[in-house]
């Protein structure tokens, strides 16, 4: 293994690490007065439960990176060097680990009753609390796999039992898009009204809209978009009767 990517490995296996540790130190009743998890799903105390495990191994993987063998590349007859793949799967990893601790350390703190917001506020339904552990899991199970042999069978098994544990939580968020990735809100009031928060893209048809720019811009000036939001004049409307 070449020094300047042993480096960089090792680099990532401590941050891997520190963000593992950061998350059981943010939710430490001891050290922090906060009731629990209240206010949160079940799975944040599910991935809390797998830091100890994550530590371990990733402890246990940057001992044996340093051992002789692998350090100067003896990894064995007809094994090709895998040490770009570690690379990229230790990179991976960090990043998981990373995004968790700062998911925890946002959402934990602060006013239990305001927990969920704050949730909905930095994840979604595709990097929520559990996504983000089965892939942490599911790549050390990778690394688990690789010709360094970094990861011993008892580990791996321990893995694989918490893969499974983290696949049975139910999910903590839903994707609220819709069934087609949009919303169409209707509103018949004196003005257009629409609030989007959600992930998914949003469409807002009106009556009144048409195309003139300044209307669009007015429209504009008085909502508050957080996700892809498209304004589209309606089709032509009969006029009213009398009219």
């Amino acid at each position: 293994m070449a020094p300047v990517q042993e480096s960089s490995i090792h680099s990532r296996v401590d941050r891997t690490i520190a963000s593992v540790q950061n998350i059981m130190l943010v939710c430490d009743p001891e050290r922090h007065k906060r009731p629990g998890f209240e206010g949160l799903s079940e799975a944040f105390p599910k991935v809390l439960g797998q830091m100890g495990l994550t530590e371990s191994v990733f402890n246990q993987l940057e001992t044996r990176l340093k051992t002789p063998s692998i350090r100067r590349g003896a990894f064995g007859p007809g094994v090709k060097d895998p040490s770009d793949e570690m690379q990229q799967l230790v990179d991976q990893c960090s990043m998981k680990a990373a995004k968790l601790e700062a998911i925890f350390g946002f959402v934990i703190r602060g006013d239990p009753g305001s927990r969920e917001a704050r949730y909905r506020q930095v994840s979604s339904a595709k990097e929520s609390v559990e996504e983000l552990m089965k892939d942490l899991l599911e790549l050390m199970l990778k690394i688990a796999e690789s010709p360094l042999r970094v990861i011993d069978r008892h580990e791996q098994e321990s893995l694989m039992h918490a893969l499974a544990d983290m696949k049975a939580v139910p999910a903590s968020l839903v994707d609220d898009s819709g069934a087609d990735g949009s919303y169409i809100i209707s509103n018949t009031g004196a003005g257009l009204q629409a609030v989007h928060a959600g992930q998914g893209s949003q469409q807002i048809y009106s009556h009144h809209m048409g195309d003139n720019s300044s209307t669009m811009a007015s429209v504009l000036g008085q909502i508050q978009f957080w996700a892809e939001t498209n304004l589209f004049p309606s089709k032509p409307q009969p006029p009213a009767p009398g009219r």
